[in-house]
């Protein structure tokens, strides 16, 4: 999928989730290496938000069917690739 230049809200839903997930990554590996929590929050909650994240960042990515498929707003689409 070409999400570069895509004009779809769901593509930059999907570009917060994911960055949501990589920042409950850092916080998971911060509280772990502090063998405690971060902000109140356990590595076992981080670890669960890093899971959550991903798992829908990835059904949002998979599932799209209107990014070059005839939805009028990607780039690649207008460009003819």
């Amino acid at each position: 999928m070409h999400m570069n230049q895509c004009k779809c809200g769901h593509h930059k839903l999907a570009k917060l989730v994911g960055v949501l997930a990589g920042l409950s990554a850092i916080g998971f590996w911060v509280s772990t290496l502090r063998h405690g929590t971060l902000f109140g929050i356990s590595e076992v909650h981080y670890f669960k938000e890093v899971v959550v994240f991903s798992l829908i960042n990835m059904g949002m990515r998979k599932g799209c069917s209107c990014c070059c498929g005839g939805c009028g707003t990607c780039s690649v689409e207008k460009s003819g690739m």
